[in-house]
């Protein structure tokens, strides 16, 4: 039997195509959800879970607060349900799940579809964003200061018009 660990990181409402669709990959599995505090009994509602277990930080999931109380050492399975097609902003729960060291990694999607996630693909995530960021950052700090100084001179330049008038 295989123990497969659901990362509540989206609506209860997603949630609720998540779970059908795991069930029915997983036939047989023993499967838990982790979510936090404040979603802790609407979970509970879940028939063929396991447990619900709660997420002890009230912030994100982030590999930098893991979860200690987890029952299981290494699940089988580790399924990240996103929110959006691309799955920004979902990069702290997939390195979430990373450091839980399970077998596989799976993405859910709107529909609840669930997809295996490589591990090397999560990495290539992290290294695009370490890499985007700065970029990202060096490109406002070179057009930011003449937009901000236009935007100042053509204010001013306004109020001065409108006082002559």
């Amino acid at each position: 039997m295989a123990s497969v660990l659901i990362i509540r990181s989206v609506s209860l409402q997603q949630l609720d195509n998540t779970i059908k669709q795991v069930q029915s990959v997983f036939p047989g599995s023993s499967i838990d959800l982790l979510t936090h505090e404040h979603a802790l009994e609407q979970c509970r509602k879940y028939a063929g879970l396991r447990r619900v277990i709660p997420y002890e930080h009230s912030k994100d999931f982030s590999p930098l607060r893991p979860a200690g109380n987890l029952p299981e050492k290494h699940y089988d399975a580790v399924i990240v349900p996103f929110s959006n097609i691309s799955g920004a902003g979902f990069l702290n729960v997939l390195l979430f799940a990373l450091r839980l060291r399970p077998k596989r990694i799976y993405s859910g999607n709107l529909a609840g579809t669930v997809t295996p996630l490589s591990k090397m693909r999560i990495a290539l995530r992290l290294l695009a964003s370490l890499i985007c960021w700065p970029l990202a950052l060096g490109v406002f700090l070179i057009l930011a200061p003449p937009s901000i100084l236009w935007l100042s001179v053509s204010a001013l330049y306004g109020r001065l018009r409108k006082r002559k008038t």
